[in-house]
């Protein structure tokens, strides 16, 4: 371990230590750039209901600053694996010295301790994210590998035109209406089967997490129908955790165009509808998207509709061996603490 590291205190997260672990993640979202934050409150829901004492390892200096530290989030089971999220942050002053190391072994041997108590007879799942080559880096050098590409885009409402060009002969742009639920979320279900972490949505789900839900905008989302059928959406909500002085933002829930009314212009047809909605109605003015890298012609048309590409966030997972399987050499070497060379 660097000599640097020697002096500081490893051990779990306490009460009083949330507001410095808050202030922390958030100078680690400014410092990548990202209007993301984090509330003293988002902190203290990790005290609810789970054993902080497990789930996190800061490390503090003499002086009592908080230097480095992650969370180990509670697991769930998604289309037959067991996924569990890891969030690692480091004080960008402090970077370079090995502390993310630490940390990420830490969770990748409490990890995997916790997927063979819950649920080893699924496929398991180690992930985190990252936005920078350090952090990927990282992460590869711990045997994990990239599993999404998601890239940020936003678009300022404020520079929209009030107008919308006439859509193909056959199809109308109209507004977002409840009578169309069904059909818009089995066109979403079809066009986003196979995307990572997609699934499938029930009449219920769809409801609890899009029609019935307190940040859906209806009046900002618009459909693509031809005689009785959609064939196209983009479906708005309201983001507040994103807003910023001054400026409230909005997200794309998604946006898509059924497989046979695609490369007619559909797609750039509904997000100048919305963005003039927006535009006119002037109560936001941002509107952001996180969208599959590999998925190009979204891309094309956000950015023909005047989108800007902010950055990108990748996902990276491990995958945890099965029972009997071969040893997981690289956890082996890390004990509970995240030091090396432990036995576990």
């Amino acid at each position: 371990m660097p000599l640097a590291t020697r002096s500081l205190d490893w051990r779990p997260m306490s009460h009083s230590d949330a507001s410095a672990v808050t202030a922390l993640i958030n100078k680690c979202y400014e410092e990548a750039g990202s209007d993301l934050r984090v509330s003293r409150a988002d902190v203290d829901q990790r005290y609810r209901g789970g054993d902080l004492g497990a789930d996190s390892l800061i490390a503090v200096d003499a002086r009592g600053a908080v230097l480095a530290g992650g969370f180990i989030n509670e697991a769930f089971e998604f289309q037959g694996q067991l996924h569990t999220l890891l969030m690692g942050f480091v004080d960008p002053q402090h970077r370079s010295l090995g502390l993310g190391r630490r940390i990420l072994r830490w969770q990748l041997y409490e990890g995997q301790r916790r997927y063979r108590m819950l649920r080893p007879e699924l496929p398991g799942l180690l992930k985190a994210e990252c936005s920078d080559d350090e952090g990927a880096r990282l992460f590869r050098r711990y045997g994990m590998k990239e599993v999404s590409r998601l890239v940020r885009i936003e678009y300022d409402t404020r520079s929209a035109g009030p107008g919308v060009p006439d859509p193909p002969r056959g199809v109308v742009i109209t507004p977002y209406s409840d009578q169309h639920a069904g059909q818009v979320r089995m066109l979403f279900n079809d066009i986003f089967h196979g995307h990572w972490m997609s699934k499938p949505h029930t009449r219920e789900s769809w409801e609890a997490e899009v029609t019935r839900s307190a940040q859906f905008r209806a009046e900002y989302s618009f459909l693509a129908i031809a005689g009785d059928h959609v064939v196209g959406f983009i479906l708005i909500y309201s983001i507040p955790e994103a807003d910023v002085p001054g400026r409230r933002a909005l997200g794309i829930r998604g946006i898509g165009t059924k497989g046979s009314m695609r490369s007619r212009g559909l797609g750039l047809l509904l997000a100048q509808a919305a963005a003039a909605a927006i535009h006119t109605d002037g109560r936001y003015d941002i509107v952001r998207a996180s969208m599959e890298a590999m998925n190009s012609p979204v891309l094309q048309v956000a950015e023909r509709a005047g989108a800007k590409i902010t950055g990108h966030t990748s996902t990276y997972a491990r995958v945890l061996p099965p029972p009997g399987g071969p040893a997981d050499s690289a956890s082996d070497e890390i004990g509970p603490s995240g030091e090396e060379g432990q036995a576990s």
